[in-house]
């Protein structure tokens, strides 16, 4: 039988969400998917900077969609040595290898206030890659 914590779990507060995403990314090994806002980058300057610096230097495909004004995204595809792509939904979302997906469900004010819920489920990460790309190329 299949463990519920094998493949799902909610986590709460902002510093062990980031901790469980880091955990995830860094553990990816072909691809990487990240759906949030430029705010979110902004905010997590050094976790991304590091994170993308990673990823780059495994050679671990990275596609990013980000919400915001196109020119910020411009300056953050600069900062960061990324090609993140302007997507106007109001989501945010991380998908390793199209295995494990982390989304984040509230917008706490307050930093442990935030809910994101894990899935390790390569079926609906893959059904939520291909949405994502199919609403990139719009």
């Amino acid at each position: 039988p299949i463990r519920q914590e094998d493949i799902s779990g909610s986590i709460k507060g902002k510093s062990i969400i980031y901790n469980h995403l880091k955990e995830i990314l860094e553990n990816s090994k072909k691809e990487v998917v990240i759906c949030t806002s430029i705010n979110e980058i902004q905010s997590k300057a050094r976790f991304f900077n590091q994170l993308f610096q990673r990823l780059r230097d495994n050679n671990i495909k990275l596609t990013v969609g980000l919400s915001g004004e196109d020119k910020d995204i411009k300056k953050i595809n600069t900062k960061f040595k990324i090609k993140a792509k302007q997507l106007n939904i109001d989501a945010r979302f991380y998908i390793s290898d199209r295995k494990e997906v982390l989304f984040m469900i509230s917008k706490g004010d307050q930093p442990d206030e935030e809910i994101a819920i894990w899935l390790n489920t390569p079926f609906f990460a893959n059904s939520l890659c291909f949405m994502f790309n199919q609403a990139l190329k719009e």
